[in-house]
């Protein structure tokens, strides 16, 4: 579940930044409205998860209610790869190994045995 919920949540920034162009002082509620629907689809979503999918997977058979999911997933993945050229893609500013004081001495990395 965590690591379902770390892909969540790194798309809100990537949604976020899609908004750019329309992040002005004429548009000030974008971003407030791109988390409400959000939030709103992530709820339907768990709705139909809980109603839907639990329904075919007790009067259909197991397979077919993990078998839409998985369909459903691939065509999610083909999609986003598919309109992955209309993105808006920011470049990073910095690493965050930039803010590290990362010494050159590679003994600090080895087992100090006495």
């Amino acid at each position: 579940m965590s690591i379902g919920a770390g892909g969540i949540r790194s798309s809100l920034a990537f949604g976020a930044d899609q908004l750019e162009e329309h992040n002005s002082r004429k548009n000030p509620r974008a971003l407030e409205s791109y988390f409400s629907w959000y939030y709103v689809s992530t709820t339907f979503s768990i709705l139909v998860a809980m109603t839907c999918i639990v329904y075919l997977q007790d009067n259909i058979g197991w397979e077919i209610g993990f078998g839409v999911p998985v369909m459903l997933m691939f065509l999610s993945a083909a999609l986003f790869f598919l309109a992955s050229p209309f993105y808006i893609k920011l470049k990073a500013k910095s690493s965050l190994l930039d803010h590290w004081d990362v010494s050159s001495d590679c003994s600090l990395l080895q087992e100090q045995t006495s």
